[in-house]
């Protein structure tokens, strides 16, 4: 996944130097396509960066759900008997 991000950024970048070739020199030609492609993959990585924390955190949610489903009784708050018994006594009575 990651490896077509960075095609995607030679891409771009490839676009750009084609763009920007009226009037420069050589050197700076070169010293724009560096940094364009820098860019790209600074773009690229933040990106994958980001898809990859969702799908962490969507992974993590998952995995709680299925837990919850497992061992129900972790997720269940304790019961208090004493206290809740009171008011069923009362309305029984």
């Amino acid at each position: 996944m990651k490896s077509s991000f960075y095609f995607i950024a030679a891409a771009m970048a490839a676009l750009t130097i084609g763009g920007n070739g009226c009037g420069k020199s050589a050197e700076e030609k070169a010293a724009q396509a560096k940094q364009d492609s820098i860019d790209s993959v600074k773009r690229a990585d933040s990106v994958y960066e980001v898809q990859t924390q969702h799908m962490l955190d969507l992974d993590t949610f998952m995995d709680k759900r299925a837990d919850s489903i497992r061992n129900p009784h972790k997720f269940v708050p304790e019961v208090d008997i004493e206290k809740d018994a009171e008011p069923f006594v009362q309305r029984v009575m």
